[in-house]
């Protein structure tokens, strides 16, 4: 006849209890560790995700800038002009002399094209200072386009800037001020 031993129960009910205690805290933890694990990725997802939002709207914006300044450059006559009354200081095609051009293109401003000789109308011509196109249209003698298109600078001023490039200018540095803005917000 076998003996009831109580004690052999409360020693195998304890070593129960701890191993279940022991698997419980076992779980917990591979439960956080997987919550860490996930909270780690969620947030490399939203680093990569940010960092490429910024580099498009990077790009797009040095996109639009280099758009503008190509549209601005595929105008005629529009830059900072450096031009002395019988020679070019520069190399630029919106720079005139007197009588000659720096290239066979449009670079003469007159109310005519620009010839391999120079400027095909000499009397419209600004022998101070670059001046557009349309300003140096105007007609009239010398004098008149002189003092109609140069009169800001001077008759022999050295260097005029358009007013579109001037513009632009100040749009540039909005952009770049309002990008350094969002960048630095975010």
């Amino acid at each position: 006849m076998k003996h009831f031993c109580p004690w052999k129960l409360d020693t195998q009910l304890a070593l129960s209890l701890l191993l279940l205690h022991q698997l419980q805290q076992q779980t917990q933890q591979q439960q956080q560790q997987r919550q860490q694990q996930q909270q780690q990725r969620q947030q490399q997802l939203q680093q990569r995700l940010q960092q490429r939002l910024q580099q498009q709207l990077q790009q797009q914006l040095q996109q639009q800038l280099q758009q503008q300044l190509q549209q601005q450059q595929q105008q005629k006559h529009l830059g900072s002009c450096s031009c002395s009354r019988n020679s070019c200081t520069s190399s630029s095609s919106c720079c005139c002399s007197r009588n000659s051009c720096t290239s066979s293109s449009s670079c003469c401003y007159s109310r005519s094209s620009c010839s391999s000789s120079g400027c095909s109308d000499e009397a419209a011509a600004c022998f101070g200072t670059c001046v557009s196109l349309a300003a140096a249209g105007i007609g009239g003698s010398a004098a008149d386009v002189q003092e109609d298109a140069c009169k800001d600078e001077g008759p022999r001023s050295g260097v005029y800037v358009h007013p579109g490039v001037a513009q632009q200018q100040q749009l540039l540095q909005q952009q770049q001020q309002q990008q350094q803005l969002f960048f630095s917000n975010m």
